[in-house]
């Protein structure tokens, strides 16, 4: 199944470029009778990498396209803290004939054995339960650029910004345990726990899934709610103020 989001316009400075951004995730799970609704969890692939498209309709030939496509790569490539942050190794590459940049995201939260033992085999027991396991298959971006001035600077502007603004207000929520830094972290830190409680409470591992599930719940661990945290407080505000430098923005591609 996909999950579509509405598009997004933006525009330069100039008011000569805009582009339109439009994305779609790609969901599958392996229970043929899984309906995907609030109560399912949402996870990386587990046997192969998460992958990421970013996709441009640009008709200024093949060497402007092939162009900018470089210069996305090389913004990605600045900015991998971002991606292993989020317990990812990420690799870029360029997909000319079809004017595509390729994120390939290997995970390290959610290992096969791990989500074998934490959550397939504990549902595989729970068959009256909403809870269904599913995995993001793939992530396709696909945007449209418009204008009389097509720069690889304003293109890889608008691109970060979209991006940051989909982790903020689409994938954090939507697919925590997968795209959200803070959860990921705390499933990490909670995990070598989950099997006690639920044993404690059950004397069985059918409440692992459901711990899991309450991480993966939890609104606080997203970045929204650290950003109001944040504004409430106003001697943090102050003191970020008093920084010669300034605060830098949250970069997911970074030009040189």
């Amino acid at each position: 199944m996909n999950v579509d989001f509405e598009p997004i316009y933006l525009a330069n400075r100039h008011r000569d470029l805009f582009t339109r951004w439009t994305t779609v995730v790609s969901l599958s799970c392996d229970d043929v009778d899984g309906t995907f609704n609030h109560s399912c969890i949402v996870l990386p692939p587990r046997h192969r990498k998460l992958t990421m498209t970013i996709e441009f309709d640009l008709d200024d030939g093949e060497l402007a396209i092939e162009s900018l496509l470089q210069e996305v790569v090389a913004a990605l490539s600045r900015s991998q803290a971002f991606w292993h942050d989020l317990n990812y190794t990420p690799h870029f590459a360029t997909v000319s004939d079809r004017q595509s940049v390729q994120i390939s995201l290997e995970c390290h939260v959610f290992t096969n054995m791990k989500t074998k033992s934490l959550l397939e085999q504990p549902l595989s027991i729970l068959k009256h339960t909403d809870v269904r396991l599913f995995t993001v298959a793939a992530l396709h971006i696909h945007a449209d650029l418009l204008g009389r001035s097509v720069a690889a600077g304003d293109v890889v502007r608008h691109c970060n910004e979209y991006i940051v603004s989909l982790f903020m207000s689409q994938l954090e929520f939507q697919f925590p345990l997968a795209f959200s830094r803070t959860c990921r972290q705390r499933f990490l830190q909670q995990e070598a726990y989950l099997g006690s409680i639920s044993y404690a409470l059950t004397n069985s591992a059918t409440m692992i899934p459901k711990l899991v599930k309450l991480i993966s719940n939890d609104k606080t661990a997203t970045m929204c709610y650290r950003l109001l945290q944040l504004a409430s407080d106003r001697r943090k505000v102050a003191r970020l103020a008093k920084f010669d430098s300034g605060v830098s923005p949250f970069q997911v591609l970074k030009r040189s």
